[in-house]
């Protein structure tokens, strides 16, 4: 009957509406969905379970750590792990390629030595009361193998969450909560696409069908002649020939950046404030190397700004390299 009832501070309230878009975007594959054989011990986690846990609780995970999934959210939580001091054991890919974001490969994967394993699974878990390795199946040869490890984080990719999509001319679904895309773009053209949808169904009453983005990335391995550009969201691939011939940089940036830029590139990150409630942003002034990051990451880790700190302040210099505050989020920590 159009009605939306809601749950807040103030009760449970209704809503009556001309249509519904349902914009509630993805949630993760659940690591017992898997079937992987074992115990279900201590140290098991999903990618989101273990970003929550270190970027906003502020707790460890065991180390070394398994990661299922070469995506761009098992090697970003691979990133994370190793500027923790963690290097993971492994990341362990089904598909023959890494299917990562090229610029992904290249930050998360090849600037931190992070082993690939590719055509493998996890078939089972060891430990009792707390994971102590996996066994990992390769799909080409079946041959099988135990990886010691303290953690093991599923990265094995998303669905739409989307259970209180009914299927009625004045329900829309758009974004993640349709289809889950790889990256904002696709998701910026299926919001606009839905919200003409349902603006025409209200003027109107007729519901036009919406037509799903389509997506043109093909999963492929960064070769060594080969580095992904960050100058902007794009990420082209730039590959060299022994002749010093440069090709695939979409700009002069581009170029600039895969000639001068060294692996070098601002650092940002959040530190604790005095009273504990809130994050505060900061980053560094000048690119740095990854080395010096991780410098810095020990530094913030432990670091708490005082209060009343104002955007642009410098904070600390670290290596030579100064920090310095941005704005402050609203988000507390727990």
């Amino acid at each position: 009957d159009r009605t939306v009832e809601y749950v807040c501070p103030d009760g449970n309230i209704k809503i009556n509406a001309q249509c519904v878009i349902l914009a509630s975007g993805c949630r993760e594959i659940p690591t017992e969905a898997l079937g992987i054989s074992g115990s279900r011990p201590a140290g098991v986690f999903t990618a989101g379970q273990v970003q929550r846990m270190i970027n906003i609780r502020g707790y460890d995970v065991g180390a070394p750590a398994v990661i299922l999934g070469a995506g761009d959210i098992g090697l970003i939580v691979a990133r994370r792990l190793s500027l923790c001091g963690k290097k993971p054991a492994a990341v362990i890919e089904k598909k023959s390629v890494c299917t990562a974001l090229p610029k992904n490969q290249m930050q998360c994967l090849r600037e931190f030595g992070i082993p690939l394993i590719t055509n493998s699974t996890v078939v089972k878990i060891h430990g009792s009361r707390r994971i102590s390795a996996v066994t990992v199946k390769n799909f080409e040869t079946g041959r099988e193998f135990v990886l010691p490890c303290a953690s093991l984080i599923s990265a094995v990719g998303l669905t739409p969450d989307d259970e209180l999509y009914i299927d009625k001319p004045w329900m829309f679904k758009c974004g993640n909560a349709q289809k889950v895309y790889q990256n904002i773009n696709q998701i910026e053209i299926s919001a606009k696409q839905t919200a003409e949808a349902a603006a025409e169904y209200i003027q109107t009453g007729r519901r036009n069908a919406l037509q799903l983005i389509e997506e043109n990335y093909e999963p492929k391995l960064l070769k060594n002649n080969q580095t992904a550009c960050l100058v902007c969201h794009r990420g082209c691939v730039i590959e060299f020939d022994k002749n010093g011939e440069v090709t695939g940089a979409g700009c002069n940036k581009g170029l600039a950046f895969f000639r001068q830029n060294d692996g070098r590139r601002f650092f940002s990150f959040s530190v604790k404030t005095g009273n504990g409630e809130r994050l505060l942003p900061v980053r560094t002034v000048v690119p740095v190397s990854r080395t010096d990051a991780e410098i810095i990451w020990k530094w913030a880790c432990s670091y708490i700004a005082s209060d009343g700190v104002k955007p642009g302040q410098i904070l600390a210099q670290i290596n030579g390299i100064n920090i310095t505050a941005c704005s402050y989020t609203e988000k507390k920590v727990e």
